[in-house]
């Protein structure tokens, strides 16, 4: 008895939860014609973020007149939150976005040796860690390779306007013979946007990289300590630093899609649907419990002059 009450309790469960997921088809009306072709919605809207790491690629770098040709790129996490709304058409789509990123990064090279320096010296090691602050809005033209109901993947690419927040980025020079050495930075910057992005249902995975097209690096200025004896009209190139900014990135989004009067109307009729298929197996379930439990009671109940024993009635020897 107990194990059938579990069984009818699991399908009372489950049933409204598939009803829930079904949409009602009628033999013989629009319902049934469309049944097998969902209209795809023509325009998401939705917020991602994710986690980025930089790559400097340094063209031109000299300290102290002295060119450096190898430097170490130490990868550090940023991070970034976007708006987009993606456009639909078939395979296509077009994508504009508005993001908020941060976006860090640490080289570390042998500082020159002084002409001076004894025979066997070994060079020190500087570095230079970046933390800068950006706005970027990439307009980006996808196609869907593959597009199979709620799954999809696909490439896309496309240019991407860079503004730099001068005033929020960090940027730290260690180790250096020069002092309150600042690096300013070029506010708007181009880069170009490849990537896969992959779709289950409502949920977006994000994978791209981001190409700088020309240096973000205006210029480097610094003042010269007062016990340095290298100082004279030339001290002030004697930093330069040229570099692009490629960054590489994985996002996580959900969308908020449009949808036209008949999806609602649809979405409205389901639920109601889905409302009364619970309210109807919700009262049969406390029927079935009435049932069970009036069963019960009657096989407890023992017939008037028949004692019991642990619950169960019975007769004595004579009366059988």
């Amino acid at each position: 008895m107990e194990l059938r009450r579990i069984l009818m309790g699991l399908y009372l469960l489950a049933f409204p939860a598939m009803m829930w997921g079904q949409t009602p088809v009628v033999p013989g009306t629009a319902d049934e014609e469309h049944s097998g072709h969902r209209k795809e919605t023509p325009v998401n809207f939705g917020f991602k973020g994710g986690f980025t790491s930089s790559l400097f690629l340094v063209s031109q770098f000299s300290v102290n007149g002295v060119p450096i040709d190898e430097v170490q790129n130490n990868y550090k996490i940023g991070y970034f939150g976007s708006l987009f709304m993606r456009i639909n058409f078939d395979r296509h789509f077009l994508q504009p976005e508005i993001s908020y990123n941060i976006n860090r990064c640490n080289i570390t090279f042998e500082k020159p040796l002084p002409e001076d320096a004894a025979s066997g010296a070994r060079p020190e090691e500087a570095s230079i860690t970046s933390s800068i602050h950006s706005i970027d809005i990439p307009v980006i033209y996808g196609y869907n390779f593959i597009k199979e109901g709620p799954y999809s993947l696909a490439v896309f690419g496309g240019p991407k306007v860079r503004y730099i927040w001068d005033r929020k980025s960090d940027i730290d020079f260690e180790n250096f013979d020069q002092v309150n050495i600042r690096e300013r930075l070029r506010p708007l910057n181009l880069s170009f946007t490849v990537g896969v992005s992959v779709t289950i249902s409502r949920v977006f995975f994000d994978f791209r990289y981001d190409m700088g097209l020309h240096n973000i690096s205006k210029n480097v200025t610094y003042d010269i300590p007062a016990d340095n004896n290298a100082a004279d009209e030339n001290t002030k190139n004697e930093i330069r630093f040229h570099r692009r900014d490629n960054v590489l990135s994985f996002s996580f989004c959900a969308d908020k899609r449009t949808c036209s009067g008949a999806d609602r109307r649809q979405w409205r009729k389901q639920g109601s649907e889905a409302g009364a298929a619970l309210r109807f197996f919700k009262a049969r379930s406390r029927a079935v419990e009435k049932s069970v439990s009036a069963t019960r009671d009657s096989t407890a109940t023992p017939q008037a002059g028949q004692p019991t024993v642990h619950g169960r009635s019975c007769r004595s020897d004579h009366q059988r």
